[in-house]
């Protein structure tokens, strides 16, 4: 499922994507998988290598992201100045 909301008068732009993958699915001898995962996946890509370069680059674009772990999902997003969210989208979907 995808909602897109648009308002050509907005400062900031966000998006933000779940997984289901929680920590009711961490398997019994790995707990705590699911938050591991969570923290390891802004680490870089292959297409963006160096440690943190999203942070970077939102962080230049007036932007910043997190993420959290629930029972059954994982929620990553980001905040970003509307003229770099096609970019920060770009870079966001080399995570997955």
């Amino acid at each position: 499922r995808a909602l897109l909301v648009s308002d050509p008068e907005a400062t900031a732009a966000a998006a933000a994507l779940s997984v289901h993958a929680g920590f009711y699915l961490d398997p019994p001898n790995l707990p705590g998988l699911a938050h591991f995962c969570e923290h390891m996946l802004f680490l870089g890509t292959e297409q963006y290598p160096q440690e943190n370069s999203f942070r970077f680059f939102l962080s230049q674009k007036g932007g910043n992201l997190n993420a959290f772990t629930r029972e059954q999902d994982t929620t990553y997003f980001f905040d970003v100045s509307p003229s770099a969210l096609k970019d920060a989208l770009e870079r966001f979907g080399t995570f997955f």
